[in-house]
Order: C-alpha cells, then structure tokens, then sequence
C-alpha cells in the first residue's frame, strides 16, 4: 500500500492534517533560519563595535550597527543614540528596543501552538468518523 493509498483511505479530514504538517514545517524552518546565532549575535560584529565604543566614536559603531541590521544591533544602536541625553534614557531606550525584538522574536509561535493544539483533534474527530463509517455498514 503506497502513502497516496493510505492518505485517501483517511478520509477527508486528511487534508487538513497535510495542511497542518506543511504549515507547521515552513513555520519551523523559517524559524531556524530566523534565529540562526549568526542572525541575531555576529561576534565579529560585537568586537567592533565594542572596540569603536571604547574607542570614543559610538557613531562610528552606529554606523557599522547600521550596516549590518540584526537583534543585537538594533538594540545597540537604541542605546548608543541616547547614550548622551543620561543613563537612564539610555537604559530606556535599549529595554523598548529589547521588548520590540523580542516580539520578532516570538513571532508565529502563537500559530505553532494553535497548531499543535488542533492537529490532534482533526486527528481524533478522523478516528471517530471512521468508527462511525465501519459500525454503519
């Protein structure tokens, strides 16, 4: 029995569950690719922009922040715009930062969830179906 065979002899609550699979797998993969360390914390990065910093030319480090856009650098340069208006602005401005990209952060795990939480039902309701469909004949 070949896997076409077995998915139309599911019953057409298979397709949904296909349906679930694939978008479940795009969501993954993007994820992955999105959260990759590289994506969010270069090392290479973060060593030149600490050395421009204690180098006193923070516009320089925002510049080179600005040329290579991720998480880290996006936070950096919230900070290092404020960091002549005070601390605390500063301080500020690098928490809102951090807040809006842990937002792109958490982005489609919401859909994973719901995912995860109906796929089982689908699942469910298709052996219920079946237990119907066999004790009606």
């Amino acid at each position: 029995m070949s896997f076409i065979e077995i998915f139309q002899s599911g019953g057409f609550l298979m397709y949904p569950l296909a349906l679930a699979y694939l978008l479940t797998a795009a969501l993954i993969i993007e994820r992955a690719m999105n959260l990759r360390e590289s994506r969010i914390l270069n090392q290479t990065l973060v060593d030149r922009v600490t050395d421009l910093v204690e180098a006193g030319r923070p516009e320089r480090a925002i510049q080179a922040c600005r040329d290579n856009p991720s998480i880290f650098t996006n936070i950096v340069v919230a900070g290092l715009e404020m960091s002549g208006k005070g601390e605390m602005r500063a301080k500020e401005a690098i928490e809102d930062a951090g807040r809006h990209e842990t937002v792109k952060l958490k982005r489609y795990l919401n859909a994973l969830g719901t995912i995860a939480a109906v796929a089982p039902l689908v699942g469910l309701l298709g052996t219920v179906t079946g237990m119907i469909l066999v004790f009606r004949t």
